[in-house]
């Protein structure tokens, strides 16, 4: 999950910088899903230096994840019916409701394949 919370970290960064740097009018708000990707970056970096940290910096970084996925969603779908609305904010909406779904079943996958490991070594002992 290290590996996974680095790429879509980057992946999130990026799309906030672009965001930020390709739109007219500079905002803040622009940056938001580089904040997020900040966050799920650094839970990252930290379950790789601290193993007994890595389970809850890991499922931190899910509910990171979670709440990019409602926000940009719920922001994306909210401007779909206006009449004046911006493409390019609408494109990096979608983008950032995209990666943090991905890294959401990333978590997921991950941390079913982690119980049922678990699961297994208690059955041996």
């Amino acid at each position: 999950m290290v590996k996974a919370a680095t790429i879509f970290g980057i992946l999130l960064i990026g799309n906030g910088l672009y965001g930020y740097m390709g739109s007219e009018v500079k905002s803040v708000t622009a940056l938001i899903p580089a904040f997020f990707g900040i966050a799920i970056l650094l839970c990252g970096f930290g379950s790789a230096l601290n193993d007994g940290l890595r389970k809850h910096l890991m499922h931190f970084s899910a509910i990171v994840a979670l709440l990019g996925a409602i926000a940009s969603g719920g922001r994306l779908f909210s401007s779909l019916g206006k009449e004046e609305a911006n493409r390019f904010v609408q494109t990096n909406l979608a983008l950032m409701a995209v990666l943090c779904v991905g890294y959401l079943v990333a978590c997921i996958i991950s941390f079913r394949a982690a119980r049922k490991r678990r699961e297994e070594e208690n059955a041996a002992t």
